[in-house]
């Protein structure tokens, strides 16, 4: 589940306690965050989508640097991982987890084509979420400093 996008003129909830907005998270119960009593406008400046289009993914700004990590996973599946906060991430569209190894993140694809699209974790929060940044529109490597990540198992 994802946050709920805001947009000019919408509610934030009831009349009566526009203050907060509660949501269940997919892996337990958590606070969203502490809303304003309007709305928010979030532009979002990066876009891109898996292969078949039904994910869609929205950042806030091209990545700076990507990790090219050798572990066994990312080796395969050739992904290129850029880091932002999950609350300055917007995906869209239904995907599937692959939970593997310590069971501490989920690696998600498009379930009708099969793009890697992103992970998250599965419970205790990092601070940041990877992207596989060869899905974004424009996404140029050759313009990026690449991280070698040394975590071959």
């Amino acid at each position: 589940m994802h946050p709920p996008q805001f947009r000019s003129g919408q509610r934030t909830g009831p009349k009566t306690r526009p203050e907060r907005l509660r949501s269940k998270c997919q892996f337990g119960e958590c606070l969203l965050a502490d809303m304003p009593s309007r709305p928010l406008e979030v532009s979002m400046g990066v876009h891109g989508s898996c292969h078949c289009g039904s994910v869609r993914l929205e950042l806030p700004s091209q990545p700076t640097w990507v990790a090219d990590c050798n572990c066994s996973l990312c080796r395969r599946l050739a992904w290129r991982v850029a880091y932002f906060p999950p609350d300055q991430v917007r995906i869209s569209g239904e995907t599937t987890a692959y939970v593997w190894g310590d069971r501490m993140i989920g690696i998600h694809h498009c379930p009708v084509c099969g793009c890697g699209t992103h992970w998250q974790t599965l419970g205790e929060e990092f601070g940041k979420m990877g992207i596989n940044a060869r899905l974004l529109d424009d996404f140029d490597e050759a313009a990026v400093e690449v991280r070698k990540f040394d975590n071959a198992d």
